[in-house]
Parts: structure tokens; sequence; C-alpha cells
């Protein structure tokens, strides 16, 4: 019976495939997820700047 639950573990360690697999697939996820961070603070930074930019552009305008 020890045998089996020691088979159980050590395969698990000795299958590099299934670990390199999991690691991959995390690694792509952390890149997503870092990606679509990005894009969102970039969209708000563009929306904020455009917004100021269409204030400053109205308060000289409206100023000469």
């Amino acid at each position: 019976m020890d045998k089996q639950s020691t088979n159980g573990n050590s395969s698990s360690q000795q299958d590099p495939t299934h670990l390199d697999l999991a690691k991959y697939q995390a690694e792509w996820a952390r890149i997503h997820e870092n990606t679509v961070r990005q894009i969102a603070e970039f969209k708000a930074k563009s929306a904020n700047s455009s917004q100021s930019g269409s204030q400053r552009s109205s308060s000289g305008s409206s100023s000469s």
C-alpha cells in the first residue's frame, strides 16, 4: 500500500511535461492579464489627456 502512494507521488514528480505545460499556461495567463491591464491603463490615460486637451483648447479660444 505504501508503494502505491509513493508511486503516485513519484510519477507526478517524474512527469516534467505536465509541470512544464502548467508553468507555460500560467506564464501566458500572467502575460494576458498584464496586457489587458496595460491596455486599460493606456485607454484611461488617453481619455484623460484628450479631455484635458479639449478643455485647454476651449479655454484658450474663449479667452481670445
